[in-house]
């Protein structure tokens, strides 16, 4: 993810030492350009999605996963624990029934 951000911000800074003659834009093809980057490198149709990407990616990609990963380890440990309990009672309520 940092090697991504410096070929990024590398990318900006060779669009903006163009200054005021812009001959390269940020490409339509890829990702989203950054927030940093001035609106005049980035063609008009992707000006309205400028700087979503990073929005997006507040929390780093490992920990963002690491986060999913224990909340669904949680909640398959509160819906196992949840079939143990209700089990475990209809057990002792046939139990009754028998005495």
């Amino acid at each position: 993810m940092q090697e991504w951000k410096q070929i990024t911000k590398e990318a900006v800074d060779r669009l903006v030492a163009q200054g005021d003659n812009v001959v390269e834009m940020w490409p339509k093809g890829f990702d989203p350009p950054p927030k940093e980057l001035p609106d005049k490198y980035i063609p008009p149709e992707l000006r309205k999605v400028k700087g979503k990407h990073e929005v997006k990616n507040e929390m780093p990609l490992g920990l963002e996963v690491f986060a999913k990963f224990e909340k669904m380890k949680k909640a398959k440990k509160a819906a196992s624990s949840t079939a143990a309990t209700t089990g475990s009672t209809t057990t002792s309520s046939q139990e009754r029934a028998r005495l």
